[in-house]
């Protein structure tokens, strides 16, 4: 015996079933899609009793389809259904080993060096091997720099374009400011290209000045997917902000650490490095208005580069620093709160 419902099924629109007297069995034969059934009740969905179908239901035997979740015609043996011909989103084969990315499936091209079986065979990244590894770098940066720049690298050139996907994270810095808090860094997310002959590539992250006082903060960049390359282990690259003073509120009390918290905009700031030029170190002295405050010195060459970072230092301290510092120009610099100075050293061979 035959009949359909109204309601039910995996659309929700209603089925046909059989049931048999003898073993007081039902066995669902076909969902309604809303592209067959009663054409008078909204193409198919939810169709009354008594009324003919538009499809005719006549086949000698039930078939097995797999789900198709990701629509790249390749099913799931985890999810399958018997009908008469493929349903909405089935197939007819149960080969699929991951139903929700339509860019896994058996006969896809394998991607070398993102870690997944693109095509399958359960392997991952056959075929690889003498593909170049791809590296990124991690960077310390200035607030007031505005950007932070990573670099990728290749293990050795190649003939094809290299690509990977990007994306950032947030970390103790953010990228959506909170009631308290304001932005560290613009949100950023996409690919970049290393082109063929190519062995390096640059990612470009802006970095925002808030001019409170804080600890240094770091946020990350995940990457994920490299064409024609190999990741090295390391997938995530950090990004340091060292722009923040490192504040170490809990040996202050009362007032001392209110002041510190508010980040207090201290008096003028003074830089003395003696010798200078020097041939073996700087002995550098450091005075404030605001002697309860902690300061932050950063030691920078002449490009930009962060050769040295001291914090928690307090106004009037005498630091040592460059013994190991190669012949050049050096520029400290010395923060406390959102108040700056900088002074330019020279290093000269012995």
């Amino acid at each position: 015996m035959y009949g359909s419902t109204i309601g039910g099924g995996t659309n929700g629109a209603g089925v046909i079933f059989s049931f048999d007297p003898g073993t007081s069995t039902y066995s669902k034969l076909q969902d309604f899609t809303g592209l067959n059934g009663d054409p008078n009740n909204y193409l198919g969905l939810n169709p009354g009793h008594g009324l003919e179908f538009i499809e005719v239901y006549d086949c000698t035997a039930l078939t097995t389809f797999y789900q198709d979740a990701d629509g790249d015609g390749y099913g799931s043996a985890a999810v399958h259904t018997q009908a008469c011909s493929v349903p909405a989103g089935y197939a007819t084969n149960s080969t699929d080993c991951n139903d929700s990315d339509a860019a896994v499936h058996p006969g896809a091209i394998e991607i070398c060096g993102n870690g997944i079986d693109d095509n399958c065979d359960g392997q991952i990244d056959e075929g690889c091997a003498g593909n170049p590894v791809l590296s990124i770098n991690n960077v310390s940066v200035s607030e007031s720099a505005g950007v932070a720049t990573l670099t990728l690298t290749l293990s050795k050139k190649s003939a094809q374009a290299i690509t990977v996907q990007f994306k950032t994270k947030d970390g103790t810095a953010i990228s959506k400011g909170k009631k308290q808090n304001s932005a560290d860094y613009v949100e950023a997310k996409g690919i970049i290209t290393i082109p063929a002959g190519a062995q390096t590539a640059t990612l470009s992250i802006t970095v925002l000045s808030d001019a409170i006082a804080e600890e240094a903060e770091q946020f990350y960049v995940d990457f994920s997917k490299a064409t024609n390359a190999t990741m090295a282990k390391a997938t995530t690259a950090t990004i340091t902000i060292l722009d923040g003073i490192v504040l170490r509120t809990s040996t202050l009390t009362g007032n001392e650490k209110m002041a510190v918290e508010k980040a207090v905009v201290p008096g003028e700031l003074k830089i003395n490095a003696a010798p200078n030029p020097s041939s073996t170190r700087f002995t550098i002295k450091i005075e404030a208005a605001n002697t309860k405050e902690r300061l932050q010195l950063r030691v920078t060459d002449i490009a930009g580069k962060v050769i040295e970072v001291r914090s928690n230092v307090l106004a009037g301290q005498t630091i040592q620093i460059g013994d190991g510092y190669k012949t050049g120009v050096y520029i400290i610099e010395v923060m406390q709160g959102n108040t700056k100075k900088q002074l330019k050293v020279i290093k000269v061979s012995n």
